[in-house]
């Protein structure tokens, strides 16, 4: 809740987030990826 909190006042007062876009990726992708290995029986996919 905290990040949708802060990305919402960032734009509201015209500033850059305290996580930016680069930070966000690399907490989220590698879940996705994570997500994607386990649909297929566990098998080591890459994470970009």
């Amino acid at each position: 809740m905290f990040l949708c909190a802060e990305f919402t006042n960032a734009l509201l007062e015209d500033r850059e987030p305290e996580i930016d876009l680069y930070e966000s990726l690399a907490m989220t992708v590698p879940g996705i990826v994570a997500h994607e290995s386990a649909g297929k029986d566990g098998e080591q996919l890459p994470v970009p």
